[in-house]
């Protein structure tokens, strides 16, 4: 057994040692089981609504495009689209409802993001954003794939830059 092990070892880099297992009986990895919960969907996709609060209404938009479209290339139940779904329905029309007031009220979009101390050009400048908003334009121009857009895994579902 000493010897199996030493052996699969140095064949590891090779991608072998599972091969050999495979081939002797075992068994293969567990196949991946649909996720149930899309927390860090949910709030990546309230987070979108900075930009249009800036006034930067496509890139919200492609941010959004680019969040969905990553989430229906992942294993998440039907459920878990589907809650999806609602809550995204309900960040939505919170923003669109929030930035209707401020414009009627201003006549111009916000210059500090609400709830925070962070102005919008102190989000926009921020290099981690302005990388992210260059992967979504070639993301929408068809140039690259969404995981390229969008690299974080599906179990993380994390913002791809803290806006």
């Amino acid at each position: 057994m000493p010897r199996f092990i030493a052996f699969c070892r140095r064949v590891a880099a090779l991608g072998c040692c599972s091969l050999l297992f495979l081939a002797l009986g075992g068994e293969g990895p567990e196949p991946v089981a649909p996720f149930d919960r899309t927390p860090g969907f949910d709030v990546a996709y309230l987070l979108s609504f900075r930009l249009d609060y800036c006034g930067h209404f496509l890139p919200g938009g492609l941010y959004r495009h680019a969040l969905t479209a990553k989430l229906a290339s992942c294993p998440f139940t039907e459920a878990a689209r589907r809650r999806f779904r609602e809550t995204a329905a309900a960040s939505e029309a919170q923003a669109r409802a929030t930035i209707g007031r401020y414009w009627a009220e201003h006549k111009a979009a916000m210059e500090y993001l609400p709830d925070t101390k962070q102005s919008c050009a102190e989000m926009l400048v921020k290099p981690e954003v302005a990388a992210m908003l260059r992967r979504l334009a070639r993301f929408a121009a068809g140039e690259i794939s969404v995981d390229a857009a969008w690299p974080e895994s599906c179990a993380d579902g994390a913002t791809p830059a803290p806006l």
